[in-house]
Protein backbone atom coordinates (compact mmCIF):
# COMPACT_ATOMS: atom_id res chain seq x y z
CA UNK A 1 0.00 0.00 0.00
CA UNK A 2 1.16 3.53 -0.72
CA UNK A 3 2.52 5.44 2.26
CA UNK A 4 0.37 8.40 3.33
CA UNK A 5 0.84 11.76 5.07
CA UNK A 6 4.44 12.04 3.87
CA UNK A 7 6.16 15.42 4.31
CA UNK A 8 6.55 17.59 1.20
CA UNK A 9 10.34 17.32 1.42
CA UNK A 10 10.61 13.55 1.97
CA UNK A 11 13.74 11.49 2.50
CA UNK A 12 14.07 8.81 -0.18
CA UNK A 13 16.03 5.72 0.91
CA UNK A 14 16.87 2.41 -0.74
CA UNK A 15 19.17 -0.59 -0.34
CA UNK A 16 22.74 -0.54 -1.61
CA UNK A 17 23.57 -2.36 -4.84
CA UNK A 18 26.94 -4.10 -5.01
CA UNK A 19 29.28 -2.45 -7.50
CA UNK A 20 27.11 0.63 -7.99
CA UNK A 21 29.02 3.92 -8.21
CA UNK A 22 25.91 6.03 -7.83
CA UNK A 23 22.14 6.01 -8.15
CA UNK A 24 19.53 7.61 -10.39
CA UNK A 25 16.20 8.65 -8.88
CA UNK A 26 12.94 9.64 -10.58
CA UNK A 27 9.77 10.99 -8.95
CA UNK A 28 6.63 11.69 -10.96
CA UNK A 29 2.93 12.36 -10.62
CA UNK A 30 2.09 9.34 -12.79
CA UNK A 31 3.17 5.70 -12.74
CA UNK A 32 4.44 5.97 -16.34
CA UNK A 33 6.84 8.75 -15.26
CA UNK A 34 5.66 11.09 -17.98
CA UNK A 35 5.14 13.96 -15.55
CA UNK A 36 8.47 14.10 -13.72
CA UNK A 37 8.94 16.40 -10.73
CA UNK A 38 12.36 15.08 -9.63
CA UNK A 39 14.89 13.73 -12.11
CA UNK A 40 18.26 12.99 -10.51
CA UNK A 41 19.89 11.31 -13.50
CA UNK A 42 22.90 11.96 -15.69
CA UNK A 43 25.05 14.67 -14.14
CA UNK A 44 22.73 14.83 -11.10
CA UNK A 45 23.13 11.24 -9.91
CA UNK A 46 23.18 10.58 -6.18
CA UNK A 47 26.29 9.15 -4.44
CA UNK A 48 24.52 7.47 -1.49
CA UNK A 49 21.45 5.39 -0.71
CA UNK A 50 19.46 8.19 0.91
CA UNK A 51 18.54 11.68 -0.25
CA UNK A 52 16.18 14.35 0.98
CA UNK A 53 14.31 16.36 -1.63
CA UNK A 54 15.63 19.90 -1.96
CA UNK A 55 12.32 21.15 -3.37
CA UNK A 56 8.85 20.94 -1.82
CA UNK A 57 6.31 18.61 -3.39
CA UNK A 58 2.63 19.56 -3.55
CA UNK A 59 0.35 18.89 -0.61
CA UNK A 60 -2.22 16.05 -0.77
CA UNK A 61 -0.75 14.60 -3.97
CA UNK A 62 0.15 11.02 -4.96
CA UNK A 63 3.66 10.51 -6.33
CA UNK A 64 5.53 7.56 -7.83
CA UNK A 65 9.26 6.90 -7.55
CA UNK A 66 11.95 4.48 -8.65
CA UNK A 67 15.73 4.16 -8.42
CA UNK A 68 18.55 2.26 -10.11
CA UNK A 69 22.27 1.76 -9.65
CA UNK A 70 24.78 3.01 -12.21
CA UNK A 71 28.45 2.58 -13.11
CA UNK A 72 30.59 4.22 -15.75
CA UNK A 73 29.88 1.35 -18.14
CA UNK A 74 26.31 0.28 -17.43
CA UNK A 75 23.10 0.79 -15.46
CA UNK A 76 21.07 -1.69 -13.44
CA UNK A 77 17.38 -2.31 -13.99
CA UNK A 78 15.01 0.13 -12.35
CA UNK A 79 13.61 -0.82 -8.96
CA UNK A 80 9.96 -1.59 -8.44
CA UNK A 81 7.83 1.55 -8.53
CA UNK A 82 6.96 2.97 -5.12
CA UNK A 83 3.99 5.23 -4.39
CA UNK A 84 3.18 7.66 -1.61
CA UNK A 85 0.84 10.55 -0.85
CA UNK A 86 1.94 13.82 0.71
CA UNK A 87 0.19 15.27 3.74
CA UNK A 88 -2.66 17.75 3.55
CA UNK A 89 -1.88 21.46 3.52
CA UNK A 90 -1.79 23.01 7.00
CA UNK A 91 -4.66 25.20 8.01
CA UNK A 92 -4.04 28.93 7.46
CA UNK A 93 -2.44 30.57 10.47
CA UNK A 94 -3.80 33.81 11.87
CA UNK A 95 -2.31 36.03 14.50
CA UNK A 96 -5.22 35.26 16.83
CA UNK A 97 -4.00 31.64 16.92
CA UNK A 98 -0.49 32.61 18.01
CA UNK A 99 0.73 33.15 21.51
CA UNK A 100 1.53 36.66 22.63
CA UNK A 101 5.20 37.73 22.76
CA UNK A 102 7.20 37.03 25.92
CA UNK A 103 8.85 40.09 27.45
CA UNK A 104 12.60 39.92 28.10
CA UNK A 105 14.02 43.32 28.99
CA UNK A 106 13.54 45.13 31.24
CA UNK A 107 12.82 42.18 33.55
CA UNK A 108 9.50 42.34 35.35
CA UNK A 109 9.92 44.35 38.55
CA UNK A 110 13.35 45.66 37.56
CA UNK A 111 14.65 48.71 39.38
CA UNK A 112 17.27 51.32 38.47
CA UNK A 113 16.23 51.11 34.83
CA UNK A 114 17.78 53.89 32.68
CA UNK A 115 15.40 56.60 31.52
CA UNK A 116 16.23 55.71 27.90
CA UNK A 117 16.16 51.95 28.25
CA UNK A 118 16.03 49.14 25.70
CA UNK A 119 12.82 47.11 25.41
CA UNK A 120 13.23 43.54 24.12
CA UNK A 121 10.78 40.66 23.54
CA UNK A 122 10.41 37.31 21.76
CA UNK A 123 9.73 37.15 18.02
CA UNK A 124 6.29 36.03 16.77
CA UNK A 125 6.11 34.16 13.47
CA UNK A 126 4.01 35.65 10.69
CA UNK A 127 3.91 39.25 11.88
CA UNK A 128 5.10 42.35 10.01
CA UNK A 129 5.76 44.44 13.10
CA UNK A 130 5.16 44.99 16.81
CA UNK A 131 3.14 47.55 18.76
CA UNK A 132 4.53 48.81 22.09
CA UNK A 133 2.81 50.75 24.85
CA UNK A 134 4.47 52.19 27.98
CA UNK A 135 2.45 53.97 30.66
CA UNK A 136 2.56 54.90 34.37
CA UNK A 137 -0.78 53.09 34.90
CA UNK A 138 -1.75 49.46 34.41
CA UNK A 139 -4.81 50.61 32.47
CA UNK A 140 -2.52 52.30 29.88
CA UNK A 141 -4.91 55.27 29.95
CA UNK A 142 -2.08 57.83 29.69
CA UNK A 143 0.73 56.14 27.74
CA UNK A 144 4.07 57.94 27.48
CA UNK A 145 5.34 55.73 24.62
CA UNK A 146 2.91 54.82 21.82
CA UNK A 147 4.50 52.83 18.99
CA UNK A 148 1.34 51.63 17.19
CA UNK A 149 -0.10 51.83 13.68
CA UNK A 150 2.32 53.48 11.27
CA UNK A 151 4.81 53.87 14.14
CA UNK A 152 4.92 50.12 14.91
CA UNK A 153 8.38 48.60 15.36
CA UNK A 154 9.90 46.14 12.90
CA UNK A 155 12.42 44.50 15.27
CA UNK A 156 12.25 42.70 18.63
CA UNK A 157 14.44 45.26 20.41
CA UNK A 158 14.06 49.04 20.58
CA UNK A 159 15.72 51.79 22.61
CA UNK A 160 13.44 54.58 23.76
CA UNK A 161 14.04 57.82 21.86
CA UNK A 162 12.52 59.88 24.68
CA UNK A 163 13.55 60.08 28.34
CA UNK A 164 11.20 58.67 30.96
CA UNK A 165 10.85 60.32 34.36
CA UNK A 166 13.31 59.44 37.10
CA UNK A 167 12.27 57.21 40.04
CA UNK A 168 8.94 56.32 38.42
CA UNK A 169 7.09 53.03 38.03
CA UNK A 170 6.10 52.20 34.45
CA UNK A 171 4.15 49.37 32.82
CA UNK A 172 4.65 48.02 29.31
CA UNK A 173 3.24 45.48 26.86
CA UNK A 174 3.81 44.34 23.24
CA UNK A 175 1.78 42.60 20.53
CA UNK A 176 2.42 41.42 16.97
CA UNK A 177 0.58 42.96 14.03
CA UNK A 178 0.20 42.38 10.30
CA UNK A 179 -1.40 44.34 7.51
CA UNK A 180 -4.95 43.27 8.37
CA UNK A 181 -5.02 41.97 11.95
CA UNK A 182 -3.52 42.24 15.43
CA UNK A 183 -2.26 39.58 17.82
CA UNK A 184 -2.84 39.24 21.55
CA UNK A 185 -1.08 41.60 23.94
CA UNK A 186 1.76 40.18 26.00
CA UNK A 187 1.62 39.99 29.78
CA UNK A 188 2.17 43.39 31.39
CA UNK A 189 5.71 44.07 32.59
CA UNK A 190 6.73 46.68 35.15
CA UNK A 191 9.96 48.50 36.04
CA UNK A 192 11.18 51.47 38.09
CA UNK A 193 13.52 54.02 36.57
CA UNK A 194 16.75 55.12 38.20
CA UNK A 195 16.76 57.95 40.76
CA UNK A 196 17.64 61.52 39.85
CA UNK A 197 21.44 61.85 39.41
CA UNK A 198 23.31 63.56 42.23
CA UNK A 199 24.42 67.14 41.79
CA UNK A 200 28.26 66.81 41.70
CA UNK A 201 29.76 67.00 38.24
CA UNK A 202 30.87 63.78 36.63
CA UNK A 203 34.58 62.92 36.48
CA UNK A 204 36.35 63.24 33.15
CA UNK A 205 35.76 60.45 30.64
CA UNK A 206 39.25 59.00 31.00
CA UNK A 207 38.70 58.21 34.69
CA UNK A 208 35.07 56.99 34.61
CA UNK A 209 33.62 53.76 33.28
CA UNK A 210 30.12 52.76 32.12
CA UNK A 211 27.67 50.79 34.21
CA UNK A 212 26.36 47.63 32.56
CA UNK A 213 22.59 47.34 32.51
CA UNK A 214 21.65 44.32 30.39
CA UNK A 215 22.25 41.41 30.44
CA UNK A 216 22.54 41.67 34.21
CA UNK A 217 25.33 39.77 35.97
CA UNK A 218 24.21 36.28 36.94
CA UNK A 219 21.16 36.27 34.67
CA UNK A 220 20.16 33.03 32.91
CA UNK A 221 17.98 32.11 29.95
CA UNK A 222 19.18 35.14 27.97
CA UNK A 223 18.22 35.21 24.27
CA UNK A 224 21.03 34.21 21.88
CA UNK A 225 20.82 37.69 20.31
CA UNK A 226 20.61 39.89 23.41
CA UNK A 227 20.51 43.67 23.29
CA UNK A 228 23.53 44.81 25.32
CA UNK A 229 22.94 48.05 27.22
CA UNK A 230 25.13 50.28 29.40
CA UNK A 231 25.21 53.80 30.84
CA UNK A 232 26.70 56.76 29.03
CA UNK A 233 30.08 58.19 30.05
CA UNK A 234 30.46 61.95 30.23
CA UNK A 235 32.50 62.98 27.20
CA UNK A 236 32.38 59.53 25.62
CA UNK A 237 31.61 59.77 21.90
CA UNK A 238 31.68 56.02 21.20
CA UNK A 239 32.17 52.75 23.05
CA UNK A 240 34.06 49.47 22.82
CA UNK A 241 32.19 46.26 23.71
CA UNK A 242 33.84 42.88 24.26
CA UNK A 243 32.05 39.54 24.79
CA UNK A 244 34.01 36.34 25.50
CA UNK A 245 33.55 32.80 26.79
CA UNK A 246 36.17 33.30 29.52
CA UNK A 247 36.60 35.86 32.27
CA UNK A 248 40.07 36.86 31.04
CA UNK A 249 38.57 37.75 27.61
CA UNK A 250 41.07 35.58 25.75
CA UNK A 251 38.43 33.78 23.68
CA UNK A 252 36.50 36.75 22.32
CA UNK A 253 33.33 36.21 20.27
CA UNK A 254 32.38 39.89 19.91
CA UNK A 255 34.69 42.92 19.74
CA UNK A 256 32.54 45.90 18.82
CA UNK A 257 34.54 49.09 18.25
CA UNK A 258 33.33 52.69 17.88
CA UNK A 259 29.70 51.97 18.78
CA UNK A 260 28.05 55.42 19.01
CA UNK A 261 25.01 54.35 21.09
CA UNK A 262 24.70 52.90 24.60
CA UNK A 263 22.86 49.82 23.33
CA UNK A 264 23.70 47.30 20.63
CA UNK A 265 22.24 44.00 19.40
CA UNK A 266 24.55 41.54 17.56
CA UNK A 267 23.67 40.47 14.03
CA UNK A 268 24.70 36.85 14.66
CA UNK A 269 23.55 34.40 17.31
CA UNK A 270 25.52 33.39 20.38
CA UNK A 271 25.61 29.70 21.31
CA UNK A 272 22.80 28.14 23.30
CA UNK A 273 23.30 27.27 26.99
CA UNK A 274 26.71 28.97 27.18
CA UNK A 275 28.28 31.22 29.80
CA UNK A 276 29.50 34.57 28.45
CA UNK A 277 31.43 37.48 29.99
CA UNK A 278 31.16 41.06 28.78
CA UNK A 279 32.47 44.54 29.48
CA UNK A 280 32.42 47.97 27.88
CA UNK A 281 34.37 51.23 27.97
CA UNK A 282 34.39 54.61 26.34
CA UNK A 283 36.56 54.53 23.19
CA UNK A 284 40.10 55.71 23.81
CA UNK A 285 39.94 55.28 27.61
CA UNK A 286 41.43 52.59 29.86
CA UNK A 287 38.49 52.42 32.27
CA UNK A 288 36.53 49.22 31.61
CA UNK A 289 33.16 48.61 33.25
CA UNK A 290 32.71 45.82 35.76
CA UNK A 291 32.61 42.41 34.06
CA UNK A 292 29.12 41.05 33.49
CA UNK A 293 28.37 37.33 33.21
CA UNK A 294 25.25 35.62 31.87
CA UNK A 295 24.07 32.27 30.50
CA UNK A 296 22.13 31.98 27.25
CA UNK A 297 18.86 30.10 26.87
CA UNK A 298 18.89 26.31 26.29
CA UNK A 299 18.55 25.02 22.75
CA UNK A 300 14.97 24.32 21.60
CA UNK A 301 13.90 20.70 22.01
CA UNK A 302 14.29 18.64 18.86
CA UNK A 303 11.06 17.14 17.49
CA UNK A 304 10.64 13.41 18.14
CA UNK A 305 11.03 11.03 15.21
CA UNK A 306 7.54 9.81 14.15
CA UNK A 307 6.79 6.15 14.86
CA UNK A 308 5.99 5.53 11.19
CA UNK A 309 9.44 6.84 10.20
CA UNK A 310 11.16 4.43 12.61
CA UNK A 311 9.02 1.58 11.23
CA UNK A 312 9.83 2.51 7.64
CA UNK A 313 13.55 2.79 8.42
CA UNK A 314 13.49 -0.70 10.01
CA UNK A 315 11.83 -2.17 6.92
CA UNK A 316 14.43 -0.54 4.65
CA UNK A 317 17.30 -1.90 6.76
CA UNK A 318 15.77 -5.41 6.70
CA UNK A 319 15.31 -5.22 2.91
CA UNK A 320 18.93 -4.10 2.55
CA UNK A 321 20.14 -7.11 4.53
CA UNK A 322 17.99 -9.55 2.52
CA UNK A 323 19.21 -8.16 -0.80
CA UNK A 324 22.84 -8.29 0.33
CA UNK A 325 22.47 -11.95 1.41
CA UNK A 326 20.76 -12.83 -1.87
CA UNK A 327 23.58 -11.22 -3.88
CA UNK A 328 26.22 -13.13 -1.89
CA UNK A 329 24.45 -16.48 -2.46
CA UNK A 330 24.02 -15.71 -6.15
CA UNK A 331 27.75 -14.87 -6.46
CA UNK A 332 28.71 -18.20 -4.80
CA UNK A 333 26.40 -20.12 -7.12
CA UNK A 334 27.80 -18.42 -10.22
CA UNK A 335 31.36 -19.25 -9.14
CA UNK A 336 30.45 -22.94 -8.80
CA UNK A 337 29.01 -22.94 -12.31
Amino acid sequence: AAAKNIETKPIFQWSALAGAEGYELMVARDAAFGDLVINRTGSQTLPSTAWQSDTSLDYATTYYWKVRGITVATNSAWSDVGAFSTRSAPAPTTLSQLIAPSLHSPANGASLAPVKLVFQWDAVAGVSGYELLVAPKTTFADPVIIRVGEYALTTTAWQSDTSLDYATTYYWKVRGVSADTQGEWSDIGSFITEPVPTAPSLPPAWSSSPQIYYPRTGSQGIMIRPAFQWSAVDGGESYELIVATDASFTNQVINRLNEPATAWQPETNLDYNTTYYWRVRAAGTPAWSDTGVFITEPAPAQPAIPVWAKYLFGILILNSILISVTLVLLTIRLRRI
